[in-house]
């Protein structure tokens, strides 16, 4: 387990960042883009009274009333439905999602793979992706991964519980709440044939 540790942690940033990016890329559907210059614009958005209060001189409260006045008279219809028609100089953008995907699903794979390697079991086991492999291939994933996990607790269930089962039977013994039959060997000389380990 100590061996895919790290690919576990890259795995969980890789798809924290692949969904910033994704939230990100659809947060705007469209933008207006001016011609206005730099100078200009800064001028426009530094020019904000005291505690944020918009100034009545400032150079962008009078373009943006010149916007709203210019957008309110503005009333062209087509068949019931408001046709947009922007102040000259400005352009709409649509804002399209670009390609959210960018290498992103078989990075991914490779990790889960290597992960899946690492903890002893099949890719399509770990990610539940079975759209890549046939029925007989997934069963043969499975009866492989089935024998890993037979060994792995044979060695650790097995042993734990023949612990757990020697050490409850040597209290039992010892309270009395079991009385041991005659024997050659007492339980503390053949603990492991009286527990069966």
């Amino acid at each position: 387990f100590y061996s895919v540790m790290e690919r576990l942690k890259m795995l969980d940033t890789l798809q924290a960042t692949q969904l910033q990016s994704t939230i990100v890329k659809a947060m705007y559907a469209a933008t207006i883009e001016s011609e206005l210059d730099t100078d200009k614009a800064f001028e426009y958005i530094a020019g904000m009274g005291g505690e944020g209060v918009a100034d009545a001189n400032n150079p962008l409260v009078s373009v943006l009333a010149s916007y709203a006045r210019y957008y309110a008279a503005n009333n062209v219809k087509l068949g019931g439905v408001k046709i947009p028609h922007l102040h000259p100089g400005d352009a709409l953008k649509l804002q399209t999602a670009q390609n959210a995907d960018s290498g992103f699903s078989a990075l991914e794979q490779a990790l889960l793979r290597y992960i899946a390697a690492g903890l002893g079991v099949s890719y399509e086991q770990l990610s539940r992706d079975y759209s890549q492999v046939s029925y007989s291939s997934a069963r043969a994933s499975a009866n492989e991964s089935w024998r890993y996990f037979l060994g792995r607790r044979k060695f650790i269930a097995g042993r734990l519980a023949t612990q757990m089962f020697s050490c409850w039977l040597e209290e039992a013994l010892i309270r009395g709440v079991i009385r041991a039959p005659r024997a050659r060997f007492s339980f503390w000389e053949a603990r492991s044939g009286w527990s069966r380990a």
